[in-house]
């Protein structure tokens, strides 16, 4: 039998949110456009840990080559 440990592996939309550092508007917006991975369990909308750490991973990344980009002009 798996041993069941009590760390989180989903949020909800206000965990989710507070974790980004971003309104909730904001969260929504990103997720009905695709960009943060979510589904629905009912009424309520999860998000899964991993998926929030890779989306802010690939935004900082982003903004590294942005910034990159403009210093080499």
């Amino acid at each position: 039998m798996a041993k069941i440990t009590r760390e989180k592996i989903l949020v909800n939309v206000e965990e989710a949110a507070e974790i980004l550092s971003i309104g909730r508007s904001t969260l929504l917006r990103l997720t009905y456009d695709g960009k943060l991975p979510s589904f629905k369990a009912g009424r309520r909308r999860l998000y899964p840990l991993e998926g929030l750490a890779a989306w802010a991973k690939a935004q900082m990344t982003e903004a590294s080559h942005v910034s990159q980009e403009t210093h080499t002009r």
